[in-house]
Formats: structure tokens, C-alpha cells, sequence
């Protein structure tokens, strides 16, 4: 649902909603929610936010898919954050991160190996950028006035993007979605997403 000046651009800027959910429900465990839905919301707010089965969009619609990686991002949050909830504020790093990573895996996809290294790289000059401010604390339990800045958000993808490269793509993904049914429709913790790695992977993480 969008503004009605809007509504030409929009096909371009959300065209490949569709695709990001086949290709996230065959690297994780199928959309959470298939039996309602999946849309997006035009609303005059600040950036977006992933309500269950309905985003709400607040960036604008340039109609040239400029925030294609938002899509990505917040349809994401339906695995990581709508299905499974990270079970307290100190491990929001499993919300934002995972959708921050979300990205990178969208990129990859669809545009191939240089795209992904470039939103790879975005995120890490992010981290950079910030490693006077939250990058100076750990992902999990941050000072509260960091708790959605660029720690969570950067430095949680590029570990996530870290634990892929050690242990290999199949146990990655395969692992992920374990994690993702073994908790689906509750709440976990960073303990027991590196519990759930570790036993699939058979590795100390």
C-alpha cells in the first residue's frame, strides 16, 4: 500500500519482494507466515519497521530500486525477529544483525560475488566509522544508548559473515534453519543460537 503518486514507482522498488522471499525460504526454512501474507505500508515515519506480516515503509520511493537492501533487511526481520524473538534486549544483535547480514545474502543472489563484497564493505566502513562509539562494545549486551547503532547492526553481520566462512556455507545455512525451527514462534538467546551452530556443526564456536 503506498501513496497514490507513488504507486508507479513502487513496482520497481518492491518488484523483487517475491524473489527475496523464495530465495530466503530455500536458504533458511519457508516464510513464517504463508498462510496470511507478506506487505509493505507507505507511512510518513523515519526508515522502516518489520511488523509481522506488514512493513512499514518510510523511505522514499525513488522508483530506481535505490532501497532494495531495506526490502531485503526488513522482510528478513519475519525470520529473525518475527519468528523467532530475541528473548531480551541484550541480544538484539539476533534481530539486527541477522537482518543486517540479510542483505549481503540478498546482494550475493541476485547481483553476485562483487555486490555482495561491496555491501560487505559498507558495513565495514560503518564499523570504522564507529569504533570510538558502540563498536568499542560487544555485540551482545551493549550500553543501552547503543543498542540499535552500529555494533548490533555492522559488526553483527560481518560475524555472522565470519561464522559462515568458518564452519561453510551448507552447515551455515542448513544450521540457520535448524536454529529457526527449534525456536520458531518464541524466543531465544546468543547462547542458544551458538549451542544450536555448535551442535550442527559439530564445532566449538
Amino acid at each position: 500500500w503506498v501513496y497514490h503518486q507513488d504507486s508507479t514507482k513502487a513496482v520497481v522498488d518492491f518488484l523483487k519482494t517475491p524473489k527475496m522471499i523464495e530465495h530466503f525460504s530455500d536458504i533458511w526454512v519457508p516464510y513464517p507466515f504463508i498462510a496470511e501474507k507478506y506487505s509493505m505500508a507507505q507511512a510518513p515515519l523515519g526508515g522502516a519497521m518489520e511488523h509481522q506480516t506488514c512493513t512499514s515503509w518510510g523511505f522514499p520511493m525513488p522508483g530506481n530500486a535505490q532501497y532494495e537492501w531495506v526490502v531485503a533487511h526488513e522482510l528478513s526481520h519475519h525470520w529473525w525477529g518475527d519468528m523467532v524473538t530475541c528473548n531480551d534486549f541484550a541480544n538484539i544483535w539476533l534481530n539486527e544483525g541477522f537482518a543486517s547480514y540479510a542483505e549481503v545474502l540478498w546482494e550475493e543472489y541476485e547481483y553476485g560475488p562483487a555486490a555482495k563484497i561491496s555491501q560487505l564493505a559498507s558495513h565495514e566502513a560503518g564499523v570504522y566509522a564507529a569504533r570510538n562509539g558502540s563498536v568499542k562494545f560487544p555485540i551482545y549486551n551493549p550500553p543501552s544508548q547503543y543498542l540499535f547503532a552500529t555494533a548490533v547492526y555492522k559488526k553483527g553481520s560481518w560475524v555472522l559473515n565470519m561464522l559462515r566462512y568458518i564452519i561453510g556455507d551448507s552447515l551455515f545455512f542448513n544450521g540457520m534453519g535448524n536454529y529457526g525451527q527449534t525456536y520458531a514462534y518464541s524466543t531465544a538467546n546468543t547462547q542458544q543460537f551458538q549451542t544450536e551452530m555448535e551442535n550442527y556443526s559439530g564445532q566449538d564456536l
